[in-house]
Formats: structure tokens, sequence, C-alpha cells
């Protein structure tokens, strides 16, 4: 990992979020070593917060997951590493992004991710996503 430092969601979406909640999915709470929290985006969707840390606030791992209103799949941005297996591994590995399951083209289920590295990149782009509206509206 890059060393980064535990999220401050002090920082994130001012004004354009729901108020976050210091639960991700599985319910637990915030702990010393885990943040966890549910970050609610005006659209109705959410992204599921879930950092583990080592002893000096540094994140070892994350899995931040971006469900629509009905909880189904939008995307998962992971830093988990999948070194045992070479077929999982992507050109930037640990970070990686899971499409929605409905979505996939072929047997691999993990893209690339070269620039939503972080929370605050994901949040931003969560929201230029919502805000950018879809082909069918336009239409």
């Amino acid at each position: 990992m890059s060393g980064r430092a535990r999220s401050n969601l002090d920082v994130i979406g001012h004004g354009i979020l729901g108020e976050i909640r210091l639960t991700d999915r599985s319910g637990q709470a915030t702990t010393i070593y885990t943040l966890r929290a549910t970050v609610p985006f005006l659209d109705g969707t959410l992204l599921y917060v879930t950092e583990y840390t080592d002893k000096y606030g540094i994140i070892d791992k994350y899995y931040y997951d971006w469900v629509d209103e009905l909880g189904r799949i939008r995307a998962q941005y992971h830093s988990e590493p999948h070194s045992m297996d070479n077929r999982y591994q992507t050109a930037t590995e640990p970070y990686h992004i899971h499409p929605p399951k409905n979505t996939i083209l072929s047997g691999m289920d993990r893209f690339p991710n070269y620039a939503h590295q972080d929370l605050y990149a994901i949040v931003e782009g969560i929201i230029i996503f919502s805000v950018i509206p879809s082909r069918a509206a336009l239409e």
C-alpha cells in the first residue's frame, strides 16, 4: 500500500451528502483499527466504507462499496492484493474495481484502478457521475 493515513470523514462532501453514519454495511461500528462508515449521496446511493489500519493509523487495505438505492452494487473499489493467483491481478495491484455483477463481460471481474485509490477521489467520482445525466435522460 501507499502509506495513506486513515480517511478524515469531516472533509468530504459538505452540502452534497446526507449525514455520514459511523457503521458500514455489516452494521459494525468504527474501532481504533477499523474505520467504518456509510456515506449517503443525494441521489439515494450509498458508499459503504471499511478501512483497516495499522497501529499508526496507516491504511492496510480498504473496501469502498457503492450501491444503488435498492442495495445493488454499482462499483466496488478495493485494495486487497491477490498475490496468490496472477489471473486476478490488475496492472494497478492491489488497487482494483469490481463492476456490477450483471455487467461482467468475461470471467474476470476486476479492472485496474489508476485514479480512484482513496476515499476522497472515489467520493468525487461518484458525485460527478450523479450530476451527469444519463444518455436515456437526454433522449
